[in-house]
């Protein structure tokens, strides 16, 4: 059996959900698409690439004894979910403007709007544990 057929290197996609609905429904923009962030695949070179630079930071930090505040510990979750963002939903906006992708907007996001930060780390949370894949698609 070739185990390289197994590796997730497909995309894992978000699709966004309410906070303020019971059950939680997925947002849709006027078209009725959903709204969606897309992350890289676990086996892909830029998840890699970014667990690696994580756990960098971390082991720097470590090794100096820096002492690790509440917000730096928020900043590096920030920092980790834009680095293994790959894209979103063009009908993504902040304060009425579209909000395009970009590592830097990622960041802004994930800051700004607490309940869809916590929705991308759960979700990327279970990327880890390889509960989130599939080959066809991979809505949250």
């Amino acid at each position: 059996m070739d185990l390289l057929s197994l590796a997730s290197t497909a995309d894992a996609v978000l699709e966004l959900k309410d906070p303020n609905s019971d059950p939680p429904a997925v947002l849709r923009d006027e078209q009725g698409a959903p709204v969606a962030i897309a992350f890289w695949g676990l086996d892909t070179a830029e998840f890699r690439r970014a667990a690696r630079a994580q756990a960098e930071r971390a082991r720097k930090r470590i090794k100096s004894g820096e002492e690790i505040t509440h917000e730096q510990d928020v900043e590096d979750g920030v920092r980790w979910l834009a680095s293994v963002t790959k894209g979103w939903s063009a009908s993504i906006a902040l304060g009425g403007a579209p909000l395009p992708f970009s590592p830097e907007n990622a960041m802004r996001l994930y800051r700004e709007v607490y309940w869809v930060g916590e929705q991308a780390a759960d979700f990327v949370r279970r990327i880890g544990l390889r509960q989130t894949f599939s080959k066809a698609s991979a809505a949250s």
